[in-house]
């Protein structure tokens, strides 16, 4: 069985590398802020000026943006929780093939009845 974790001193440059996923965070919530601002004047130049098409594309280009933004400040919690995830499914396979646990705790046993055959689950006790 192999077991690994991650570690924060495994590789030179850790702390490097954090600093710069952090500047990176931060060019990309920038951006979208200058994004959601020309966005906006887009917007405001198409609905004055009477063009529904120009107002449209400043409409989409507003949203835009503020998925980019929410994407970036969430980006290290999702992360976080795929991880925690894949390490439950990690902890599971250890403990025994859950799998082949679930299916001897089932059995399936077709059964008869006026509308012709069922399937019967039963746990076992």
């Amino acid at each position: 069985m192999i077991d690994i974790d991650p570690s924060s001193s495994g590789l030179p440059g850790i702390a490097r590398l954090r600093d710069v996923v952090g500047a990176v965070m931060t060019v990309g919530l920038f951006l979208s802020v200058l994004a959601l601002i020309i966005s906006a004047i887009v917007w405001g130049f198409g609905a004055n000026s009477s063009n529904p098409h120009l107002a449209s594309r400043g409409k989409t280009g507003v949203l835009v943006p503020c998925g980019a933004a929410i994407l970036c400040g969430a980006a290290v919690t999702l992360i976080n929780f795929f991880w925690t995830v894949g390490q439950a499914v990690n902890c599971a396979r250890r403990s025994g093939d859950r799998f082949q646990d679930l299916l001897q705790d089932f059995s399936r046993q077709p059964l008869e009845n006026e509308a012709g055959p069922v399937l019967n689950y039963q746990h076992r006790a």
